[in-house]
Parts: structure tokens; C-alpha cells; sequence
């Protein structure tokens, strides 16, 4: 054996140790253009950084420095600021007594008894009562209005007018007789405003939360503020809505002499600016907890592979400490040992995939071609996956993995496909974290691919898309009930990814399959149908210069028709070989007349060798030229005239034709087709059609010229059905 036929043959065994060192060294490459640094709190993360292993993180325990710094840094789910409220107040009363009087919804002017009732609140919310509008009773039953003496306070000097800064100090009683209406409606707008802000302090005090963001699945929060932290029953904070409603019914009692519309106006003008003074930050149940014992759990579990920090997003308190976690449980095992190894079982798991696909496809998979063109699909879609999910912070079941168990459907068949979809999921598995999930999901997608398409049945595959991605929907769904974990938003994202996954798949398909097609030489449909013409330049020139073996060829092309239809094969591809399986008797006519065995055989080998080159000229695929040097196999070369079965043809020292057997069904089909339309012909008469079939397969069988198709006992009686039934009614019509 030369050393090219030596390398060729150790070529399929070599292909999963080469493809295992080729993702390795994308791995490091990878992980050296985005290293996963522990990065600086409130920075920008440049890329997507998960974790590198399984990690518990306790605080407590293992890192008590850093504790004690989370505790100072990590953003509590409560914050508050006791000056707030002052300056809240501050800002609110000078915008508003700071915009045109008219804005507010009083007419221009005002008659004597509208001045009255204009002044009225303020005389009787004055410093000085005097038994005028609110009783005792009133003040001390009104929210947050009694201050000590039956006085209600109105914040800084206890009057507004003061504080308001309109040269008012001496209450109502400095107005002048003549004084404008404009005054006297914004004296009552700062009493107004005043009285709000008074209703509102105690509420303040407990702490107002807006509507949208109330914690109502909690019992008890923790409050910080800079001098330190309460914890408070939840029942005791306010939402927005009841400070709304607090306001308004303040408003009816203690100002029901204030126009309606101003009063509802000023109350949404103020509640309008008002901020909560304690905000619930609800994306904190998300962040690792008991970083700085904000929600008591103490034990964190980092799952190798979660998304720790996104690309473009600022690292937090979070993030910076589970990264630290995952770094220092990475650490545990070196770089090298860890992903030597896993990529050492990814080798070995490819080396059992090619035993697998030689053994049940051996038609498919014989050559080192097929094989080589699965593991160059199979590397390039991980390490686009690696580079996808740095960049991303998605979950490997998107990439479009069954992809290559769709294109394996169209090239190779249904068989190689499940065996493809089953390589890709596990090797996705072991190149990214050892995800069962993702196994499940693309072994299902990859499957249900299989299953709908069929060999060569391009235009089913986006259809198919549809459907594998429905598979890897349910699959995802059920390894999540089978986990035991709740049903979440983010499992609902990951199933999303996986139906994204498989819908993905078919485009993805469409857009490479011609360039697998020609890699392993298969022919493309449109090219067929053009070849399968009987006015194609090739078939004209054997019908016009060698009739008898046209004749021949249209008789082997129906009993091949009939055989591929049976047997479920690829009838256009069958069809195609058999019209052009003795092209080559255009250059080298053969009539048998030679008396010589030797001479005999290497014309009829010559006829082979001329049909491969003459369909090259003219760029027949490389697959239908495989047909034509497979149409004799490796069979004993016979005389024309001589029948099938007769003894002096199987000695053993008997020329054969040069190979090699057929390596597909459509093969094994023309070549028997062609050898039971030869016994057809000079055994007629001398056995009936029944007989002459099963001693044509008998023979062939004997010559072991089926080793290599991967066909069946149960299919070979399925083509002698077929053969006979067709030479039967054909011999009645003729």
C-alpha cells in the first residue's frame, strides 16, 4: 500500500483527534482575545462573560473582606434620604408660586365676597386662630396638622406667607384695601400648598413607594439610610395612590372654601413632582443575594455557563463578587488540565460517531470526504457559537444546530441524519459547559429534522424549520419541568432561544447545502432533471451512433425506475445513471465478436474507463460518474451470449471488471437492472423471468457486490418483487 492510500485510509480515524486540537486551539484563542477577568466595579463590560465553573459563594465564610466591603457598596433594595422631604418642599412651593397667578384656574377678578372667601383659609390657618374656622377637634384629628397647643404646622417659620417669601409676615391682616386680587389668590395658593406639604410630612416619615414598584409579595423590608437600617413591616409604607387620596380628602376638609378646580389643579401640580422618598428597586431580586445580607439567604450556587455580566452593561456589585466566585472556582483545576480534558472527550465521542456512521451508513460515510465535511460543519458551528455567545448574552440552544441534521437529511438520508443530529447536540454539549439542556433540545430538533425530510427534498426543509423548532420548544420546556424548577421568565427566554434555534435552522440550511453538495460530490436536482433527458447531447450521440445499446439503456432505465420506486431510492438520480451507464460504447462500441477472454475483458473495462472520461468532459457530477464506474461493480466479465448460472462463468480465475462495488442503492439497482436486462435477453426461452432474476441477484450476491450499499436482505427480495412484476407485464403487453 503507497503512503497516499495508507494516509486516505487513516484519514476518517484522524479526522476526531484533528477536529478535538483544532476547538481546542479555538478555545484558547477565544478566551485570550476575551479573557475573563475579574472587572472593575462600574465599568463597562466589553464583552459577555459567563461562568467559568460551578461555584458556591459564601460571604460569611470564604470571603469575609470582601463581605465586609459589599456590605459598604452593594445597592440595597431600600434607600432613603431624610432631607428629601425639605427640599422636596422647597423646590415645589417656589415653582409653583413662581408661575403666573392666571394659570391657576381663578377668574381675573375677584368681587368683595370672593375676596373674603379667598382670605378665609388663611386668616383661619393663621398663627393666631381666634375661634374662627377649624376647632380644636378638626386640628387634632387632621394627619400630621397638630404640632403641640392645637397648632398646626406649616414647616420653617410655621407661617407660609413668611415662608413663601412675600413680604406677608403679618398674616391676612396687612392686606391693604386696596391690594390686588393677584395677591390675594397667591396668599391662598401658598396656604394651599402649605397644607398639602403638612399631610404630607407624616406619610414621608413612614416612606411613600410608588404604585408600580410596591413589594407586595414581601412582609417585612429593610430600610438603610446613611445612619443605618430599619426593618419595617410592609403594611406601614404608602403607596402613591394613597397620598393621592390622603390630599384630596385633607382638601375637602380643611379647605373647602378654595375653588375645587384650583384645589385639584395645585394637588397635581405637586404630586406631579413629587418623588418617593423610598424606592423599591425590584431588579434586586435578581442580583446574588447576602453579598451585604440584604435578603438573608448566606449559600449563592454560580451553574457553570450563566450569563454573569452582558456586553455594553455596567458591572455591579453583583457581578463583580460572582465573578470573583467563579474565578476562584476555576482556579481550582489549571486552564490546560480542564480543557484538555474536555475537549479529550469530545475526541473520543467524534471517533465513536465515525464507528457509528460507518457501520449503519457504510454508503453514505465510506469516504473520507463525508466524514470530513460533518466535522468541518460541526467545528465551524461551535466556535461561531463561541464567538456569538461573548458577544451575546444568549444560550447555545439558539444556534442553528440542526442545520446539519437538515442538510444531512438532503444529502446523505434519514439514517446518517439522526446520527449527525445526535454528533452535533453532544459535541455543542462539550464544547459549551456540559449543558444537558442543550443536548435534549438539539438531539429533539436534530430528530424531528430527520423524520420530516427526506433525501434530496429541498424545498421541504424551511417547512421543516417551522416544526424543529416547535421540537426544541417542547424539549426545552420539558427539561425544565424535569428539573424540578418553577416555570420563569427566564426559562420562557431560553425556550424562546430554542424555537428561534430551530426556525434558524432552515435558512441557515438553504444558504450552505449547495456548498456540501459539492463538497462530497453530490449533484444538484436542477442538474439531474437536465441529464435525465433523452435529448441531452450524450443520449443523442448513443442513440444515434450506437442504437443497440440505446435500446439496451431505455430497457435498463425502466426495470431501474421501476426497482428505485419500490425500494423508496432516489428515482431521478437512478434514472440519470442508468441512461448513462454505457455512454462510454459511444467512443468504443462493443459488439463481443472478440474470441479472446483477455481481449474481451479489457474492452469491456475500457467501456467504463471511456464513459467516466467522456461524462468529465462534458460535467456530468461527480456523483453520476460514480454510477457509471459502479455499473459492473466488481462482477466476472461474461461473454454476450452467455447466460446467467452457467457453471464455466464462476471459476476462479475468471477476469473481473475493475470496481469498485456499488456504494449506494441507486448503485446496486443499475447494476442489477442491467445484468437482469442481459439475462432477459440471451436467456429467454430458457428460464422463466422469476428464475432469471433470483439467479441474477443469487450471482451477485455470491460476488459479494452488495457489501458495500448498505442494502438489506428484506430490500433485495423488495427489488426481485419489483423486477419480476415488471418484466411480467411486460412481457404480456409485448
Amino acid at each position: 500500500m503507497s503512503g497516499r492510500q495508507l494516509a486516505l485510509a487513516a484519514l476518517p480515524w484522524l479526522l476526531p483527534l484533528a477536529t478535538a486540537l483544532c476547538l481546542y486551539t479555538a478555545e484558547v484563542w477565544v478566551e485570550r482575545g476575551y479573557p475573563s477577568t475579574i472587572l472593575a466595579k462600574g465599568s463597562i463590560a466589553p464583552y459577555t462573560v459567563r461562568a467559568q465553573s460551578d461555584a458556591v459563594l459564601d460571604l460569611h465564610k470564604t470571603y469575609k473582606a470582601e463581605a465586609a466591603e459589599a456590605k459598604q457598596s452593594y445597592v440595597p433594595i431600600y434607600d432613603k434620604d431624610s432631607t428629601l422631604f425639605s427640599e422636596v418642599r422647597s423646590k415645589i412651593t417656589g415653582a409653583a408660586l413662581a408661575m403666573p397667578i392666571q394659570s391657576w384656574g381663578w377668574s381675573s377678578t375677584l368681587s368683595e365676597s370672593d375676596s373674603d372667601a379667598a382670605v378665609g383659609p388663611i386668616r383661619d390657618l393663621g398663627a393666631g386662630l381666634g375661634g374662627a374656622g377649624l376647632d380644636e377637634d378638626d386640628l387634632q384629628s387632621g394627619p400630621g396638622l397638630s404640632r403641640g397647643g392645637g397648632q398646626p404646622d406649616w414647616g420653617g417659620s410655621g407661617n407660609p406667607l413668611a415662608d413663601a417669601g412675600l413680604g406677608l409676615e403679618n398674616g391676612p391682616g396687612a392686606l391693604s384695601g386696596s391690594a390686588s386680587a393677584a395677591a390675594e389668590q397667591r396668599r391662598e395658593l401658598a396656604a394651599l400648598l402649605a397644607g398639602y406639604f403638612d399631610l404630607l410630612e407624616p406619610l414621608y416619615a413612614d416612606g411613600v413607594v410608588w404604585d408600580t414598584e410596591f413589594p407586595q409579595e414581601k412582609r417585612k423590608v429593610r430600610i438603610f439610610s446613611p445612619t443605618g437600617a430599619v426593618t419595617r413591616p410592609v403594611s406601614e409604607l404608602h403607596r402613591f395612590s394613597e397620598t393621592r387620596a390622603t390630599l384630596e380628602k385633607g382638601a375637602r376638609r380643611y379647605f373647602f372654601k378654595t375653588d375645587a378646580t384650583v384645589r385639584k389643579q395645585v394637588m397635581e401640580f405637586l404630586l406631579g413632582r413629587l418623588p418617593a422618598n423610598v424606592t423599591y428597586a425590584r431588579e434586586n431580586e435578581e442580583y446574588i443575594p447576602d453579598i451585604s445580607q440584604v435578603t438573608g439567604l448566606k449559600v449563592v450556587l454560580i451553574r457553570r455557563g450563566t450569563v454573569l455580566v452582558r456586553k455594553g452593561h455596567v458591572v455591579d456589585t453583583r457581578a463583580y463578587y460572582a465573578l470573583r466566585a467563579s474565578a476562584a472556582a476555576a482556579q481550582r483545576t489549571s486552564w490546560t488540565a480542564r480543557n484538555a480534558g474536555r475537549y479529550g472527550l469530545l475526541g473520543g465521542f467524534l471517533l465513536m460517531f465515525v464507528l457509528a456512521a460507518r457501520a449503519v451508513c457504510p454508503s453514505n460515510f465510506a469516504s473520507a470526504r463525508a466524514l470530513s465535511t460533518v466535522h468541518l460543519a460541526i467545528g465551524a458551528l461551535i466556535l461561531v457559537g463561541k464567538l456569538l455567545l461573548v458577544h451575546w448574552p444568549v444560550y447555545a440552544v439558539v444556534l442553528p444546530q440542526a442545520a446539519l441534521a437538515l442538510i444531512s437529511a438532503v444529502v446523505f438520508g434519514r439514517t446518517a441524519a439522526v446520527l449527525v443530529a445526535v454528533a452535533t447536540a453532544t459535541s455543542m454539549a462539550f464544547a459549551f459547559h456540559f449543558d444537558l439542556t442543550g443536548i435534549v433540545v438539539g438531539t429533539a430538533g436534530g430528530a424531528t429534522a430527520a423524520l420530516l425530510v427526506r433525501r434530496r427534498r429541498v424545498l421541504s426543509v424551511l417547512a421543516a424549520s417551522v416544526l424543529v423548532g416547535g421540537a426544541q420548544t417542547l424539549a426545552s420546556a420539558a427539561c425544565t419541568l424535569a428539573s424540578g424548577l418553577p416555570q420563569s421568565s427566564d426559562t420562557t427566554w431560553i425556550a424562546a432561544q430554542a424555537f428561534a434555534g430551530g426556525v434558524l435552522s432552515g435558512p441557515f440550511a438553504l444558504l450552505i447545502l449547495p456548498f456540501v453538495q459539492r463538497a462530497v460530490g453530490q449533484a444538484p436536482r436542477g442538474k439531474l432533471r437536465v441529464l435525465g433527458d433523452f435529448d441531452h447531447p450524450l443520449v443523442r450521440r448513443l442513440r444515434e451512433r450506437a442504437p443497440e445499446v440505446f435500446a439496451h439503456t431505455v430497457r435498463v432505465v425502466n426495470l431501474a425506475d421501476r426497482a428505485a420506486k419500490a425500494l423508496q431510492a432516489d428515482r431521478l438520480l437512478t434514472r440519470v445513471g442508468a441512461m448513462l451507464h454505457d455512454i462510454g460504447k459511444v467512443e468504443r462500441p462493443d459488439n463481443g465478436s472478440s474470441p479472446s477472454s483477455q481481449t474481451l475483458a479489457e474492452a469491456q473495462r475500457a467501456h467504463v474507463q471511456a464513459g467516466q472520461r467522456l461524462a468529465q468532459r462534458h460535467g456530468v457530477p461527480e456523483e453520476v460518474r460514480n454510477l457509471i464506474a459502479e455499473h459492473h461493480g466488481s462482477t466476472r466479465i461474461r461473454r454476450h451470449d452467455a447466460a446467467v448460472g452457467e457453471e464455466s462463468l464462476l471459476h476462479v480465475g475468471a477476469p473481473r471488471f475493475a470496481g469498485p462495488r456499488p456504494q449506494s442503492i441507486e448503485s446496486a439497482i443499475i447494476l442489477t437492472a442491467n445484468y437482469v436486462e442481459h439475462a432477459t435477453t440471451v436467456g429467454a426461452g430458457k428460464h422463466t423471468v422469476a428464475e432469471i432474476v433470483k439467479l441474477v441477484l443469487v450471482d451477485l450476491f455470491v460476488q459479494d457486490q452488495f457489501v458495500a450499499c448498505g442494502i438489506t436482505q428484506e430490500q433485495l427480495r423488495t427489488m426481485e418483487q419489483a423486477l419480476v412484476a415488471y418484466l411480467e407485464d411486460h412481457s404480456r403487453i409485448s
